[in-house]
């Protein structure tokens, strides 16, 4: 495959047609996105099914929000009048939606938008409908899918998503602090609420639909520890502080000291979006939030959004994260 560097080496562009792609390459886009954490294709043609059919050959365990994928990539309903517990249902008894079976009509391969536009009667048509959306992963429990693509869809040109690489910056952390750091660890609480309009944002509920299992009343609390690697042995750290958390370090400060040399410029690929442009990530070790974007944008922006299982498959998550206070730092 045909690769070059993004600005700072913080991820890489691929030069290829995802339409031409085949098992030996969906291998070496795995490895290429274990080592680089951020991928990028510009200039794809867009297709819910090409893409999907990428994100299904690179996850271990195919497309891991398949019942999510509420929408085909016409903005259409699957299950038009259906909200939460029922249409989580049928999603559920519909099953996973493998690409080979689209073949005669891929068009109709369906997604999980992400947008703030609704239907005529006030329904969401996609996730995180509020426009702001600050640094935030995927990771919301040990069973998490670490891997997310995002393709560029209605109304994406000229705003943008930014990315950070965790590895980049772990590189540059001083020895002494990367000693308290490996001694830090978070329990993390998931809150829908702060997702979609950022801390400052009063909690408002303008934000991410909420699936089947989160109207149950089911809330993800997991501990993690800070300083994080993949099964590529690449190393950076977990963040994600738009969910609630408690903190365990041996400095009280270390959560200001965190922000202060995490979101750094030189650390950032910053992604302005065409439509049918793709951007992997590695979501164990990267974050992103949305460009500066206004209510009015984001109800007409599009983009279409599936996750896969990169490394975190067989309790690969869960066990790397029994929490042991005061464990050696030289393990990462």
């Amino acid at each position: 495959m045909k690769w070059t560097y993004l600005e700072n080496r913080n991820g890489i562009e691929i030069q290829e047609d995802i339409r031409t792609l085949d098992e030996e390459d969906y291998k070496e886009l795995r490895q290429l996105l274990f080592e680089h954490l951020i991928v990028v294709f510009r200039k794809q043609e867009p297709s819910s099914y090409e893409f999907g059919r990428m994100c299904h050959h690179i996850g271990h365990k195919g497309i891991g929000n398949w019942h999510h994928l509420n929408w085909y990539s016409n903005g259409e309903e699957r299950y038009p009048g259906l909200e939460g517990v029922p249409r989580g249902r049928k999603l559920m008894d519909q099953g996973y939606q493998d690409p080979a079976d689209y073949v005669d009509c891929k068009e109709k391969f369906p997604v999980q938008r992400v947008t703030g536009s609704k239907n005529k009667t006030g329904v969401p048509t996609g996730i995180f409908g509020g426009a702001k959306l600050t640094w935030h992963s995927n990771i919301n429990g040990w069973s998490s899918n670490d891997g997310v693509g995002l393709q560029g869809w209605d109304n994406s040109q000229n705003t943008c998503t930014e990315f950070l690489n965790t590895a980049r910056c772990r590189e540059t952390i001083d020895p002494q602090l990367l000693e308290v750091l490996g001694k830090t660890w978070f329990q993390w609480k998931e809150n829908l609420e702060n997702w979609s309009d950022g801390l400052e944002i009063n909690k408002s509920k303008t934000g991410a639909s909420r699936s089947a299992v989160q109207n149950s009343g089911w809330v993800g609390i997991y501990k993690l520890w800070f300083l994080q690697q993949n099964r590529a042995d690449v190393k950076g750290f977990y963040f994600h502080f738009l969910n609630d958390y408690t903190v365990h370090s041996p400095d009280p400060n270390i959560v200001e000291i965190i922000k202060d040399f995490a979101f750094k410029d030189e650390y950032k690929y910053i992604h302005w979006w065409e439509p049918g442009d793709i951007v992997l990530m590695d979501q164990l070790i990267t974050l992103h939030q949305r460009g500066k974007l206004t209510q009015e944008t984001n109800n007409k922006r599009v983009l279409h959004r599936f996750e896969f299982a990169l490394s975190n498959y067989d309790n690969y998550l869960r066990a790397q994260n029994v929490i042991i206070p005061g464990r050696n730092v030289e393990k990462y």
